[in-house]
């Protein structure tokens, strides 16, 4: 269409302008070959002399990858991704120090005697301790293993004056509850769902800023052609108005003939005006969606829709399988099983088992301490059983069961109305597919049309009221047209949003998440 219009422009406008000229006026030929010239030079005919073009695709890909919108979605994912990264970290061994450098108390302590009495005893003493750990959790029990290493000093102040070294080169422990809820194995499930959400939702933003990227192409798409065809009414509306001017000399038409095409002029400039203001707003939306700061560019015609076939069984497959609400409805219904279970288990008999073993002494010395050492276990079991509760233990069990009913129902709910909203989504593709064939062929008409009416003004067969009427129709036509093109653009990419899939190149859309 744009070529087409400048080619027009350029060459038809041009010599029939010079046929009107010398035919109609009885103008001689130096005088309007000047006035052609001159008609060609002052409309501008090239509306853009920019030496970027920017297709609809590029702008997409400006958009996803410079533009604001984008970093903003790759800052919420790396956000996502750390927090994972972190939740797996705190799976693997866990090393830690810890020491006590010194502890210094000066008190009168009770202290027990051989007797069994107590007396009251003023004492100064410091206190000092190190230790290195090693904690591991066990997500097959939900326990903790746990393997240290500690040495401490006590040094006693005063007229007994002493120090005491306390050595525990090796404990090895375990910690392990029984009959309650694996908090480890259900976290993990719930933290692989939701890292898999963060994925799909960063895919779905990255067609966010596509749709978006589109809209704004359109927006300069449209203002743009605007601006062609307000400039070649223009020019035509020139023509015909200094036709009739002409003609009302020679007592072919009345004045009001000449008045109504001198107000078209008047419209056609000030819509003329007005559509080069709409480019450069469009245009600089456009900038900000795809981080560029300069207007130096132009938009390329976006290609019809016969490049698109969409498969409605395939869609619907795919986006059941990759949209982020199918797999946050599984996190829902995984958190209230959850939540089942915990109430079920916690209102039931539970324990609760410790276990240690390893090596410690005392001396007044670390090599003695060291030298002798003696064994060190520890074992204890804890249990706990509700007894009476009033029922609670009963409500608390089906009011978990029917919350996580009202989960599974409000989820097939869900996918139930995303169903419904993708099936119409396609059948509205389908409709705009064929729409655009019946838009673009009208408008081609329209244009034909518009050619012959005013062909037909020119040569005193009609009036200006019908050259105007054709014109309007011409105008509407295009609009029609480049409307239908934006919809089903739109459309598509919303499409790519709903499915998260590549209609033209029949892929999955996969962004790249590293980081």
């Amino acid at each position: 269409m744009q070529n087409f219009r400048h080619r027009y422009l350029k060459t038809g406008l041009f010599m029939h302008s010079l046929h009107i000229l010398t035919k109609t006026l009885q103008l001689p030929m130096f005088f309007a070959l000047y006035y052609g010239l001159a008609l060609l030079l002052c409309s501008g005919l090239e509306v853009y002399a920019q030496n970027t073009v920017l297709t609809l695709k590029e702008c997409v890909r400006l958009a996803q990858t410079q533009g604001p919108a984008a970093e903003i979605a790759r800052s919420a994912y790396r956000n996502r991704f750390h927090r994972y990264e972190s939740f797996t970290a705190g799976l693997l061994p866990q090393f830690s120090l810890e020491g006590t450098l010194p502890n210094i108390t000066r008190a009168i302590n009770s202290i027990p005697q051989p007797d069994g009495s107590l007396l009251f005893r003023s004492q100064s003493q410091a206190q000092s301790s190190a230790g290195i750990n090693i904690s591991q959790q066990i997500p097959l029990t939900g326990g903790q293993l746990f393997i240290g290493s500690s040495l401490s000093r006590i040094d006693l102040f005063g007229e007994n004056a002493s120090k005491l070294w306390s050595v525990s080169p090796l404990v090895l422990g375990i910690s392990q509850p029984l009959f309650q809820l694996n908090t480890v194995s259900w976290n993990i499930r719930e933290q692989e769902i939701m890292i898999d959400i963060a994925r799909k939702q960063f895919h779905e933003a990255m067609e966010d800023i596509a749709m978006e990227a589109v809209a704004r192409f359109f927006d300069v798409y449209l203002a743009q052609m605007n601006v062609e065809n307000a400039r070649l009414n223009v020019i035509i509306n020139d023509s015909t108005y200094r036709l009739s001017q002409g003609r009302f000399t020679v007592g072919k038409i009345a004045e009001n003939d000449v008045l109504q095409n001198e107000l078209s002029l008047l419209n056609a400039q000030m819509s003329f005006s007005t559509a080069q203001l709409e480019v450069l707003n469009a245009k600089q939306n456009l900038g900000i969606t795809l981080g560029i700061s300069t207007n130096k560019y132009s938009i390329e015609s976006p290609q019809n829709s016969n490049t698109v076939r969409i498969d409605s069984a395939i869609a619907m497959e795919i986006a059941l399988r990759n949209r982020s609400e199918i797999r946050n409805f599984e996190l829902q219904k995984l958190s209230a099983e959850r939540f089942t279970t915990q109430t079920t288990l916690q209102n039931s008999f539970n324990a609760t088992l410790s276990a240690t073993v390893g090596l410690n002494q005392t001396a007044q010395t670390v090599p003695n301490a060291l030298n002798n050492l003696l064994d060190r276990q520890t074992f204890s079991l804890s249990i706990g059983m509700p007894l009476f509760q009033w029922g609670k233990a009963t409500h608390d069990k089906e009011a978990a069961q029917a919350e996580e009913q009202r989960t599974l129902l409000n989820s097939n709910l869900q996918i139930h109305l995303l169903r419904q909203e993708l099936t119409n989504h396609i059948q509205r593709m389908m409709l705009l597919d064929k729409q655009i064939v019946i838009a673009k062929k009208t408008e081609e008409i329209a244009q034909k049309r518009y050619e012959m009416t005013k062909n037909r003004y020119l040569i005193g067969k009609i009036d200006i009221k019908d050259v105007l009427l054709a014109q309007s129709e011409k105008d509407a036509a295009f609009r029609t047209f480049a409307q239908t093109l934006r919809d089903f653009w739109t459309g598509y990419y919303r499409l790519r949003r709903l499915t998260l899939y590549d209609f033209e190149d029949k892929k999955v859309i996969e962004y790249d998440t590293r980081m």
